[in-house]
């Protein structure tokens, strides 16, 4: 539930074959990392198959794979995705910059969230909206991107929060 991004390693050749298990557990675990942090915007995760480096981008609207970069010819390319990935703040992630969700390595440090919060978002004026429940998330991933949220205002109203992810084309 908080895997930031992995890499996958093998020694078959995921250019000649796309059924391989390789291409697929990378594609399984951005469905599942998506699946389990639904604020999400995208996943970053990497494959190294004989010897070639690739990037796969995932988010609600589809997958991108990158074309090889063969690591024995430029060897600063794996050493360069490592810092990036290594230094990398939470919006490079794919983490949506206005929430916070806590986990067990915040313990609710960086903010007072209330009784029983479990993080917070803001909303279009800065203010803070501490999310008490989630209430409901899609499953799906291509597609999908709906979570409903129970909130709370600072003055302790509770509101139901939806927010979705949608196709700028479909949208209207």
């Amino acid at each position: 539930a908080h895997v930031l991004t992995c890499v996958e390693i093998t020694e078959s050749d995921l250019g000649a074959n796309h059924n391989i298990p390789l291409f697929k557990g990378v594609v399984t675990k951005g469905y599942l990392m998506m699946r389990e942090q639904p604020w999400r915007r995208f996943v970053i995760l990497f494959s190294l198959a004989a010897n070639n480096l690739r990037a796969h981008y995932i988010d609600h609207s589809g997958l991108i794979v990158t074309r090889p970069i063969t690591i024995n010819g430029n060897p600063t390319r794996l050493v360069d995705m490592l810092n990036t990935m290594s230094l990398a703040n939470s919006k490079a992630y794919g983490m949506d910059p206005t929430m916070h969700m806590c986990n067990e390595s915040c313990q609710q440090s960086h903010c007072h969230v209330g009784d029983n919060g479990i993080g917070w978002i803001e909303d279009e004026k800065k203010q803070k909206l501490w999310i008490i429940a989630v209430l409901w998330r899609s499953q799906g991933l291509f597609s999908r991107g709906t979570i409903c949220y129970r909130v709370r205002d600072r003055d302790g109203v509770e509101y139901a929060l939806k927010d979705c992810w949608v196709d700028e084309a479909k949208k209207d």
